[in-house]
């Protein structure tokens, strides 16, 4: 009998060490799915109704990837203003970007900046409705300290990366691109007006086929004409080009 009981204890001991063992396995289990529950994308959500939730502010780090929501039926063109003036007054334009009412929290917008600095925004189909004005402050370890500029090359505003371009604003740089004529033998030349351009947009001088492309180099567009209908495109910066001919003008 006493080594029956004491079998018995032995097995009871394992029992509710095994018990012990699966509640701790348990424990590390849900702390793990909270870790990677919390290490997630910052976001900001839009609404007609709502504005900018949880905040119309952000703090993110140089390239760290964030996240737009659409939670409403409405598209949200990002423009400039908003806040106040910007780092670079002609950012959010020339990104081109349309937040979709398809692009919420399960399919975002994800988006990231390079350079530090602050960027204001706000909804350019609804420009005077402060709910939805936002801002983005840009820094952190991540952050180049060189402050950007640019140079007019070939027709396209470019940052040198060192600093010392040009041109400390990119509007202005895009201003003096944009009027450039690119002479080809001695008798052709080539423009584009107007410029920034809403529907219509002349290649003066063009002969053969030239190229659209977003700031992001995708094609958007092919021209086969001296005038272009451009009004489908966002607002933003392009890049039209030809075998001979590079410039850029801007969607309003």
């Amino acid at each position: 009998m006493k080594t029956i009981i004491n079998t018995s204890k032995t097995i009871l001991l394992t029992l509710t060490k095994t018990k012990k063992m699966k509640k701790q396995i348990l424990t590390i289990a849900f702390a793990l799915v909270g870790t990677f529950a919390m290490a997630q994308n910052q976001f900001m959500t839009w609404s007609h109704n709502g504005g900018h939730t949880p905040s119309a502010y952000l703090t993110v780090d140089c390239n760290e990837i964030f996240e737009f929501h659409n939670v409403g039926f409405q598209t949200h063109p990002v423009d400039e203003g908003g806040f106040g003036p910007s780092t670079d007054p002609n950012y959010w334009p020339s990104q081109g970007l349309t937040l979709l009412p398809s692009q919420g929290p399960s399919n975002p917008m994800l988006l990231s900046i390079p350079t530090a600095g602050t960027y204001n925004f706000r909804c350019g189909s609804n420009p005077t409705k402060q709910s939805l004005w936002g801002q983005i402050t840009v820094t952190g370890p991540g952050c180049s300290t060189v402050t950007p500029t640019w140079e007019c090359i070939a027709g396209s505003c470019v940052d040198p990366g060192t600093g010392n371009g040009a041109y400390t604003l990119l509007s202005a740089c895009t201003d003096e691109c944009s009027t450039t004529y690119v002479e080809q033998g001695q008798s052709i030349k080539f423009s584009v007006y107007p410029n920034p351009a809403t529907d219509i947009l002349t290649v003066e001088g063009l002969n053969g086929i030239a190229e659209i492309f977003d700031v992001n180099g995708k094609k958007v567009m092919d021209v086969t004409s001296v005038k272009v209908n451009v009004s489908t495109l966002a607002k933003g910066t392009y890049i039209i080009k030809t075998e001979d001919f590079k410039t850029i003008f801007i969607k309003e």
